[in-house]
């Protein structure tokens, strides 16, 4: 209940409770000593020496890191976006971030990145273990947060105006949030031909919140295997196979012409 008092600054506010519950505020996020993270500019960092223990290789031609992920934050993730959009980016400012987001005593000054964007790096840092050990039927694994973080898997560099949460993957993940959704063959963004994009949203265990978008891209040979291992019938010439979405859309027509423009995905990775 509010009601303004008349002819005062003043104001009545009335508020019925429920229950009673009580709330831990938490203590800044702050990462471990061995979850460190690595902003996607690895041009500059390689150009400066400063690569420290990451291996570095070539992945389609461009700087990657086989054994890590990089992060990468959109133009909406800085409090100035237009002025991260039109300046170019220098070793220190590479080092600012990546001293900012891996800084574990929380006191390293913010180098211009709004509130939330270093916690969801560090939140996000469990992920790479699982997929250094997993995963390895797919080329690309990455996960983007509702704030726009972005950590990709092997890590390479990212456009700079790439933003996860404005990508099919991600939307078309959050308008069926309880399933695998599944895009058409398309080239990646990042290399490596048409790739197919599998994606699903991550909860909150407890509050049920949606935390982000996680997803892996297969190669176009890898997908048509799979399909047709399920349904072989379609590589015969009795049978003409449609694959369609669940809306009833035309996606692909599976035939035994599909196999000749396929090609043996190359990782095409040479060692730095």
């Amino acid at each position: 209940y509010y009601e303004p008092i008349p002819d005062t600054k003043y104001s009545v506010v009335l508020c019925f409770f429920v229950d009673d519950e009580t709330i831990a505020i938490p203590n800044p996020v702050n990462p471990d000593n061995n979850t460190d993270a690595l902003y996607h500019r690895l041009d500059l960092l390689y150009m400066n020496n400063a690569t420290e223990d990451t291996e570095f290789c070539r992945l389609y031609d461009e700087y990657a890191t086989p054994d890590e992920s990089t992060i990468k934050f959109p133009p909406e993730a800085f409090a100035d976006p237009i002025h991260y959009l039109n300046t170019l980016e220098t070793f220190d400012d590479v080092v600012d971030i990546d001293t900012f987001i891996n800084d574990f005593t929380g006191t390293v000054a913010n180098p211009g990145l709004i509130e939330g964007i270093r916690t969801d790096v560090i939140l996000s840092a469990e992920i790479e273990q699982y997929w250094r050990e997993n995963g390895t039927e797919s080329v690309w694994r990455y996960f983007g947060t509702e704030n726009g973080v972005f950590r990709i898997f092997p890590g390479v560099i990212a456009d700079k105006r790439y933003d996860p949460t404005r990508q099919t993957w991600y939307r078309r993940a959050l308008s069926r949030q309880e399933d695998y959704t599944f895009s058409r063959p398309v080239p990646s963004p990042f290399g490596g031909g048409n790739m197919v994009t599998i994606s699903r949203v991550i909860f909150h265990t407890r509050t049920e919140e949606v935390l982000g978008v996680i997803a892996a891209d297969i190669t176009e040979l890898y997908y048509y295997s799979m399909l047709y291992a399920e349904i072989p019938e379609c590589l015969s010439d009795q049978y003409d196979c449609f694959l369609l979405d669940d809306s009833g859309y035309f996606m692909e027509s599976l035939d035994n012409t599909t196999i000749y423009y396929l090609s043996t995905f190359n990782s095409n990775t040479q060692n730095m």
